[in-house]
């Protein structure tokens, strides 16, 4: 029985951590769509192009 609860004790902690990657790489990434969205940006980059 301790084995099991070893076992799946370090499996929820190898999801929490893909989860909190998982987070963290969704919020960066929404950082830059948020940046790129908005108007002075969108503007300056149809002046770069």
């Amino acid at each position: 029985m301790k084995n099991e609860t070893d076992a799946l004790n370090e499996q929820i902690i190898v999801l929490e951590n893909k989860r909190n990657m998982q987070l963290r790489l969704l919020t960066e990434q929404f950082h830059i769509s948020y940046e790129s969205l908005k108007p002075i940006n969108i503007i300056k980059s149809d002046f770069v192009k």
